[in-house]
């Protein structure tokens, strides 16, 4: 991929994906690190227009942010909703 976001909750999670890009070769370069709540960055995004061609989702089970709590059996087909509404014309999730 040219372009890729990478959204967590966890800063330290956030620098580890930039540790990894780098020791495997992978210049940081058109690549974004977003240390946020997903949904904020899903909301973020809609209102910005953004659309993607692929998006890989791997919610946790339970987790707390300043968006409120989310758990994976109550929240998952709402957060699909926000990632299909960002897809591209023939985008996959």
């Amino acid at each position: 991929a040219d372009r890729t976001v990478s959204v967590d909750l966890s800063k330290p999670f956030m620098e580890w994906t930039k540790r990894n890009f780098e020791i495997n070769g992978l210049s940081l370069y058109g690549h974004e690190f977003r240390a946020m709540d997903s949904r904020a960055y899903l909301d973020w995004a809609l209102g910005k227009g953004l659309r993607f061609d692929l998006v890989v989702c791997d919610p946790p089970s339970f987790s707390r942010s300043e968006k409120g709590v989310f758990r994976v059996e109550t929240g998952l087909f709402e957060l699909a909703d926000r990632i299909a509404s960002l897809l591209a014309p023939g985008g996959r999730a």
